[in-house]
C-alpha cells in the first residue's frame, strides 16, 4: 500500500489531501484524540467495575445533541439501507455462478474490493465518521488474521472494512445476523464465517473453516475476528475465545479507540436506545492502529489460549487498559441484573470463571467435572442469581439471614437438586453485618450441591 505508519487517513474524500499535510499535524491529532480517549477511560473505569455495564447516563450536552441530533436518525436509516441493499445485491450479482464454498478467482475479488471500499466508506461518510488509522494491514502473505478489539458496537464492523480499504473478508460473527434470505445470500457471497453457538457441529465446522482459510495458500481472503465474542463497555479486554488462535499462524492485532461512551454492553439500556443514540450523534471519533505483527513461538502453537492470553496483552498494554476474566457466559447474567434495575458491577463483581475454577478446584473425578458438571455450572449460576435478585436487599446488594430462610420456603433445594444435602446459613462465610454478597452465596450453594 505504500504508506507510512505515522500517516493517518482520515475520510474517504479527504484521504488524498490529507496525506499532503505535515507529518507533525498528525502526530498532533493523534496524540489530542488519544489524551480524550484516556480521560473517558479513566471515567469510565471509576464509575463501571462490570464490563458489561453501560454508560446509560447522559449530561445536558448529551441530551443537547441526541434532540437536535434526532433529524439525522431517518435520514441516516435510510442512505444506510439503501447503500446496504445495493452492495449487498452487487455483491451477490458478482458471485453468479461461483462456487463460494472455494476460493473466488483474483478478478472477483478484486471487484468485491471495489464494493466494500465503496460502500464502507459510503457509510462512514452518512454516519459522520472520522476516523484516525494508524499503521496499515500487512500483505496477505504475511499475515492473513487480524484480531480486532475492544469489541463495542456494531460500528466496529464497518470500521474494520474501511480500516482495511475493502479488502476481502472473511468476517467470523454468530449465525443470527443472517437470519433472513438477503443477508445470508451476502454472507454467503462474502464467504463469512457464520458460527451458531447452540450447535457444537456447527463451531466444529467454523473451526476448521478458520483454519484451512488461515493456513491454505489458496485462501486469499484475510480472516478477521472480534476475539472477545461479545461487546461490553471497553474498560477492559474480556476473555478472548481460541477461534482465531487454533490455526497457530502469526496475528496482526488492530485496536480500536472511541471518542466516545456510547457501548453496547448488555447491562445497559435496550439496544434500540444505544442505536438512536448512536444515530444522532452529529459525528463519531476514533482511532483504528494496526499494530505490528505477532509471531506465535512452538508453545503457543500448541496452546491457542495461552496465545489468546499473550496476544490480548499486548491489545490491551497499547489501549491503556488492564484485563480480565470476565467473559461470554457473564453477559448474560449482567443483562438480567441490569433488567431488574440493580447495577451488574454491586451483585456481579467477579467473573463467573471465578465459580469455574472454584468448583474445579474441589473436583475429585476431573473427567466428570469436564463432561457432566462443568456445563452445568452457567445454569446452576443464572438459577441462584435468579432467586438473589428476587430475596436480597436491593440497596445493598446482599443476602441477609431473614432473606436466605425466606429463600429456601421458596423449594430452594428441590430447584437447586440439594435436598436433604444440609444448606444452612453457616454453610456461608458471614460478613460482620450478617449478610452474604452474591459471591459467596453462588459458591457456598455450588459447594454443598458438588461436593
Amino acid at each position: 500500500m505504500g504508506k507510512k505508519d505515522s500517516v493517518s487517513k482520515l475520510s474517504a474524500s479527504s484521504r488524498y489531501r490529507s496525506e499532503r499535510l505535515p507529518e507533525v499535524l498528525y502526530e498532533y491529532r493523534f496524540n489530542k484524540l488519544f489524551d480524550r480517549y484516556k480521560a473517558i477511560l479513566k471515567k469510565q473505569k471509576r464509575l463501571r467495575k462490570n464490563p458489561f455495564e453501560g454508560s446509560d447516563d447522559m449530561d445536558a450536552v448529551d441530551w443537547a445533541k441526541f434532540v437536535f441530533g434526532f433529524v439525522l436518525v431517518p435520514l441516516r436509516i435510510l442512505f444506510l439501507f439503501v447503500v446496504f441493499l445495493i452492495s449487498s445485491l452487487v455483491q451477490v450479482a458478482i458471485v453468479s455462478g461461483q462456487d463460494t464454498s472455494k476460493p473466488l478467482p483474483d478478478y472477483v475479488m478484486r471487484m468485491q474490493q471495489m464494493v466494500s471500499y465503496v460502500s464502507s466508506n459510503v457509510a462512514c461518510f452518512v454516519l459522520g465518521f472520522i476516523i484516525d488509522v494508524k499503521g496499515e494491514p500487512v500483505p496477505i502473505e504475511e499475515c492473513k488474521v487480524q484480531v480486532f478489539g475492544p469489541h463495542s458496537s456494531w460500528l466496529d464492523a464497518i470500521i474494520m472494512s474501511y480500516a482495511n480499504d475493502g479488502y476481502p473478508l472473511s468476517a467470523v460473527g454468530k449465525a443470527e445476523l443472517a437470519s433472513n434470505p438477503l443477508s445470508k445470500r451476502v454472507t454467503k457471497a462474502t464467504q463469512n464465517i457464520m458460527v451458531d453457538r447452540a450447535n457444537r457441529e456447527n463451531k466444529d465446522a467454523a473451526k476448521e473453516a478458520i483454519i484451512e482459510r488461515a493456513t491454505s495458500p489458496e485462501w486469499k481472503r484475510r480472516v478477521v475476528l472480534f476475539p472477545e465474542g461479545t461487546t461490553h463497555n471497553r474498560t477492559s479486554l474480556i476473555q478472548f475465545k481460541g477461534g482465531a488462535f487454533n490455526p497457530g499462524v502469526p496475528i496482526q492485532p488492530v485496536v480500536i479507540r472511541w471518542d466516545e461512551e456510547i457501548a453496547w454492553a448488555s447491562g445497559s439500556a435496550s439496544r434500540m436506545w444505544l442505536a438512536l443514540r448512536a444515530l444522532a450523534e452529529p459525528y463519531h471519533v476514533c482511532q483504528v492502529e494496526f499494530l505490528p505483527v505477532y509471531h506465535p513461538n512452538d508453545e503457543e502453537k500448541e496452546n491457542p489460549i495461552f496465545f489468546a492470553n499473550n496476544v490480548r496483552e499486548v491489545m490491551a498494554k497499547a489501549l491503556d487498559v488492564g484485563t480480565t476474566e470476565f467473559g461470554f457466559p457473564d453477559r448474560a447474567l449482567a443483562k438480567y441484573v441490569a433488567k431488574r434495575d440493580m447495577l451488574p458491577s454491586k451483585v456481579l463483581n467477579f467473573p463467573f470463571a471465578e465459580v469455574v475454577e472454584e468448583i474445579r478446584g474441589r473436583a475429585v473425578d476431573m473427567r466428570k467435572f469436564e463432561s457432566d458438571i462443568k456445563g452445568q455450572l452457567l445454569a446452576d449460576v443464572k438459577l441462584l442469581l435468579k432467586f438473589f435478585v428476587e430475596f436480597c436487599d436491593k440497596a445493598e446488594s446482599k443476602l441477609s439471614e431473614e432473606n436466605f430462610e425466606q429463600l429456601m420456603g421458596k423449594k430452594f433445594e428441590e430447584r437447586l437438586k440439594i435436598e436433604g444435602k444440609g444448606l444452612n446459613w453457616s454453610s456461608f462465610p458471614i460478613s460482620e453485618d450478617n449478610d452474604i454478597s452474591f459471591k459467596k452465596f453462588a459458591i457456598g450453594v455450588l459447594r454443598v450441591k458438588y461436593d
